[in-house]
């Protein structure tokens, strides 16, 4: 007996075969779980993680964000646990080869020596070695740069500064925008002094785990323009200290 479909039938059937020819992957939800550091600004993760979810929306995604360790956040996005960390240095691509950067920088970091209203001439990381330095716990940068120095490591901005007043430390390193946000917040350091320039600078990126690649070229270019149409800046303003 021969079969005869209706219209509407036949066309019920051509869309169940055009899903069957579809990639199961490309049938999943579009989603991205982004982590970061415990250790990081909330305010300030989330102007980032705010700014990623804008630029993925672009391309269909819809992004969450986790807090972990920050040594559990690079080896989650590494063994594809979690896709993607919110905002990381280069360095990451020695270490974690499945870690992938997207190559527009979303920020560039200034790591500046702050002392107790005393002069220290500083010029560049080798220049750090004679004092004994105070950094924050879990600031990879600052760790780095301070390898081999007399250090003391704290939790926190007022464990930090206060160790400075107490002369327990001679100088201390930290992110030039915090110091200057926590200053701003906390007046009784009135001694502090931060130092220029910089001691240290560096780009800040996203990244994806390698699985993502593909992601890279298509959200690189969107990134760019709404950084250039000062997307980010606007984000960033409520949290910008003059």
């Amino acid at each position: 007996m021969k079969l005869t479909f209706k219209p509407i039938q036949r066309l019920f059937i051509a869309v169940l075969v055009l899903l069957s020819l579809i990639p199961n992957h490309a049938l999943a939800e579009k989603k991205l779980n982004f982590v970061v550091g415990t250790h990081a600004s909330s305010n300030i993760t989330n102007v980032y993680f705010e700014f990623l979810k804008i630029a993925y929306a672009e391309l269909g995604y819809e992004a969450t964000l986790k807090k972990v360790p920050i040594k559990r956040a690079y080896k989650n996005v590494s063994e594809g646990i979690s896709d993607a960390m919110v905002i990381v240095s280069k360095d990451l691509l020695k270490t974690y080869e499945n870690i992938i950067i997207v190559p527009e920088p979303l920020t560039t970091i200034d790591v500046v020596c702050i002392s107790n209203d005393r002069k220290y001439k500083i010029e560049g990381p080798q220049s750090l070695k004679p004092y004994k330095v105070g950094i924050l716990r879990g600031y990879t940068v600052t760790e780095k740069l301070t390898t081999g120095i007399r250090r003391q490591i704290v939790n926190n901005h007022d464990s930090l500064f206060a160790i400075l007043e107490a002369g327990r430390v001679d100088i201390v390193l930290a992110m030039k925008r915090e110091t200057k946000r926590f200053l701003k917040k906390n007046p009784q350091y009135k001694n502090i002094k931060i130092l220029e320039p910089p001691v240290f600078s560096m780009p800040l990126y996203t990244c994806l785990n390698k699985k993502h690649e593909a992601l890279v070229q298509e959200i690189s270019p969107i990134i760019k323009r709404l950084i250039d149409e000062k997307v980010l800046e606007k984000l960033y303003k409520p949290y910008t200290v003059q």
